[in-house]
């Protein structure tokens, strides 16, 4: 299952030196492992792409913005082996 998840960069704290970091997503056996994670506009797109040649593409404005502490949403659901190798952005202004 490939998990994705929108959160607002004022959900973050700013930390000093010698902080002990902000959880930015919880880690658990039903979302795996993190492959991607980068800044996003409500009109740039996701294309996420799996080991076995599938790749999906997903406008960030249909993606539902979630707490800072939670798992994501699944935006595929991922066969067998199968795992996710690469999540670029596309800029809105490439378009």
């Amino acid at each position: 299952m490939a998990l994705v998840k929108k959160t607002s960069h004022t959900d973050y704290r700013v930390t000093n030196r010698g902080g002990k970091g902000i959880i930015g997503i919880i880690n658990s056996p039903r979302n795996g492992n993190i492959s991607s994670s980068f800044p996003v506009y409500e009109g740039d797109e996701i294309l996420i792409s799996t080991n076995k040649g599938r790749v999906i593409r997903v406008a960030v404005k249909e993606i539902r913005t979630a707490g800072r502490n939670t798992q994501g949403v699944r935006i595929i659901k991922l066969s067998g082996e199968e795992k996710v190798v690469s999540a670029d952005k596309i800029d809105d202004n490439l378009v």
